[in-house]
C-alpha cells in the first residue's frame, strides 16, 4: 500500500513540475494533483522568496516586505523579475528538495523501526 501512494506521489510530482516549467503551470493537472500541487507551489514559493530575501541587502529587504506585504500582484512580479534573476532556478531546487522531504518522510514512515 506505502509503496503505491510512494510511486503516486512520485508521478504527481513529476507532472506538476512539468506542467510547472511550462506557462500552463496547473491546467494538465486533475483536480487531486492541483490540490497537491498547490500545496507544494505555496512551500516552495515560500522557501524561495525567503531564500531570496536572505541574498538582499537592507534597501532592498526593505523594499520586497512592503512589496510582499501589498495585494500588488504586478508589484511583486517585478519585484521578483528585477531582483531574484534566479527564480526559475531557486524554484526547481526548493521543489525537488520538498519532494524529497515527502518521499523520505513516507518511507520513514513506511518503516518504523528504523526511525
Amino acid at each position: 500500500m506505502r509503496i503505491k501512494i510512494f510511486k503516486k506521489i512520485k508521478n504527481l510530482f513529476g507532472t506538476f513540475m512539468k506542467a510547472s516549467s511550462s506557462k500552463k503551470i496547473l491546467e494538465d493537472l486533475s483536480e487531486e494533483q492541483k490540490n497537491f500541487g498547490s500545496r507544494i507551489f505555496v512551500l516552495a514559493i515560500g522557501r524561495v522568496l525567503k531564500r531570496a530575501y536572505a541574498e538582499l541587502d537592507g534597501k532592498n529587504k526593505e523594499n520586497m516586505e512592503r512589496v510582499f506585504m501589498s495585494d500588488d500582484d504586478k508589484a511583486k512580479e517585478k519585484f521578483v523579475k528585477e531582483y531574484i534573476p534566479n527564480f526559475s532556478k531557486f524554484f526547481e531546487e526548493e521543489a525537488k528538495k520538498v519532494q524529497e522531504e515527502i518521499l523520505a518522510e513516507m518511507v520513514k514512515q513506511s518503516n518504523p523501526k528504523q526511525a
